[in-house]
């Protein structure tokens, strides 16, 4: 697998529903959820995630290396908040 992943909505939706992936409050997954998204052309995407060689070996989901990768992703826990102190000169 390459070093960098790059996933549509539809891929996304996909991998979401055949893997059990349940993005946290927190999560940048969450909008999948939030707004119920679903791919459109499940047999498409899923052809297109085949070619990519990016389900499992059964192709019943995604494979342990695109799961090693959403998994973090999907269950963050942790909110991020930036706090800036402004200097000011006279």
């Amino acid at each position: 697998m390459t070093r960098w992943l790059e996933l549509s909505d539809e891929e996304l939706a996909f991998f979401r529903l055949s893997c059990d992936l349940f993005p946290a409050t927190e999560s940048p997954l969450r909008y999948l959820v939030d707004q119920d998204v679903e791919p459109e052309d499940p047999d498409a995407t899923f052809h297109s995630l085949d070619a990519r060689q990016l389900l499992s070996g059964d192709k019943t989901g995604a494979s342990r290396e695109v799961l090693d990768r959403l998994d973090p992703v999907a269950d963050a826990d942790a909110r991020i908040t930036m706090r800036s102190r402004r200097q000011t000169r006279d």
